[in-house]
């Protein structure tokens, strides 16, 4: 059985390191970038694949949970959190850059996909950190309903994204 969990509702797109990456995100592509002319830099190469995850993944939760594909309201488990960084990537490293039309010069860079783990993995410990049941202990992953629902919602999610990139309002 598990227990009632002690530490605050997660609040999807709410989450200030939501709305913090979002604003980093924002910042990357229409300053930093201008202002760092080395186009080999973290600023131009990876931030904003770091940011993929803190960004991406609390709307897409929030999408599944108001579908109800989503049993609860918790901090995101690893297990979501890596499920969605293996979708993600196989969308942004094989299928954009495989598809022209769909991410007009986007190339597959493993050292992407390290990138958006590296900022999923980083966001969900801070997410979790502190969640607990009523015995001290970290929240056990409920059984969610609809895993191919999910799926497809997280897919829509990464299509959303994938047509910014095609009219340039999420160039990477």
């Amino acid at each position: 059985m598990l227990l009632p969990m002690t530490a605050r509702r997660f609040t999807y797109w709410q989450e200030p390191l939501c709305l913090l990456a979002v604003l980093l995100y924002s910042c990357n592509h229409f300053w930093l970038k201008a202002c760092v002319a080395d186009k080999s830099s973290f600023v131009h190469c990876y931030l904003s694949d770091a940011l993929c995850l803190p960004v991406l993944l609390p709307i897409t939760l929030w999408l599944q949970r108001r579908l109800g594909l989503r049993a609860h309201d918790h901090a995101p488990s690893y297990y979501e959190s890596a499920a969605h960084w293996a979708l993600w990537t196989c969308c942004f490293e094989l299928l954009g850059p495989a598809i022209p039309a769909l991410a007009p010069g986007a190339v597959a860079d493993p050292w992407d996909a390290v990138a958006y783990g590296a900022g999923g993995l980083l966001v969900t410990w801070s997410w979790r950190r502190g969640a607990t049941d009523g015995a001290g202990r970290a929240p056990l992953a409920r059984r969610n309903p609809g895993i191919a629902g999910r799926a497809v919602v997280a897919l829509a999610v990464s299509g959303l994204v994938l047509c910014a990139y095609r009219v340039g309002a999420a160039a990477a």
